[in-house]
């Protein structure tokens, strides 16, 4: 049984490695269940994390163990939409990755974090918090809607089975 207690912060250089294993992680299982989308290479190297860590444009919050172990992260970005004609102006705060490690789960920690992503979010000022999530993700879909996110938009696919590729 894994201690109880973790500190929700904000990320600093040193988690980069850390989350760098998460995103292999959260990768391998995007890679397993849509391989024909996904490579087998984490999104981001140690340096581009290193990088969104002091990038004021990112957000990443961690949840650390007693012992300072980053065992979930989040990555947010945000994002400012113009007025442009149908479109109203928008500043919303993009979740792009939210993971917890499997050692780990079902201690409410991903909660937690976006408990944190909301506060940041309210304290600066944003419309919105908005995430794109796997329908072959159904824990984290369902996450999401018993936290109180409802959908936006559907995106949709036909896979073409004469690509040459």
């Amino acid at each position: 049984m894994h201690d109880k207690k973790y500190m929700i912060r904000t990320a600093n250089k040193k988690d980069a490695s850390r989350i760098h294993e998460l995103l292999i992680y959260i990768n391998q299982l995007h890679h397993a269940n849509r391989p024909d989308i996904y490579n087998e290479v984490a999104k981001y190297s140690i340096a581009e994390i290193e990088q969104l860590i002091i990038d004021p444009s990112y957000l990443l919050i961690v949840a650390a163990n007693e012992n300072d172990k980053v065992v979930a992260y989040s990555i947010s970005k945000f994002i400012t939409v113009k007025d442009d004609g149908p479109i109203r102006e928008r500043h919303y705060l993009y979740l792009d990755d939210l993971c917890v490690d499997p050692d780990y789960q079902r201690q409410h920690l991903a909660k937690k974090i976006m408990d944190e992503v909301i506060k940041k979010a309210q304290v600066y000022k944003q419309d919105a918090v908005e995430l794109n999530v796997y329908a072959f993700n159904q824990n984290a879909r369902a996450f999401y809607q018993n936290y109180g996110f409802k959908d936006q938009k559907i995106q949709m696919e036909l896979t073409l089975k004469n690509n040459p590729r």
